[in-house]
């Protein structure tokens, strides 16, 4: 991964709380998230039948595309407002160090 995709705004990805969510209840395992996201977030659990989040470092931050390619609706993202102000308030903090 490079150097520039190892951040978002300046802020380290890691410390941005930005990933899908798989409700593995409504989860059919059609695989459409997986062939959906260029960036390889989602695995399908071969023994479950299900898909999971294998690399949410990966989710480009405030991206949620994906969440419409699900016919259940089995994928949800933090709030994007909330992420938003987030993100202010952390970049605010990190450039006053």
């Amino acid at each position: 991964m490079s150097p520039q995709a190892r951040t978002y705004l300046g802020i380290p990805r890691e410390q941005i709380p930005w990933a899908p969510r798989v409700d593995l209840e409504a989860c059919i395992g059609c695989g459409e998230c997986v062939s959906f996201c260029p960036n390889g977030v989602y695995a399908l659990d071969e023994a479950e039948q299900k898909v999971a989040v294998a690399n949410p470092m990966n989710c480009v931050v405030l991206c949620n595309r994906c969440a419409a390619s699900c016919p259940n609706d089995a994928i949800t993202f933090p709030d994007r407002e909330e992420t938003k102000r987030f993100l202010k308030e952390l970049g605010a903090k990190l450039r006053a160090q």
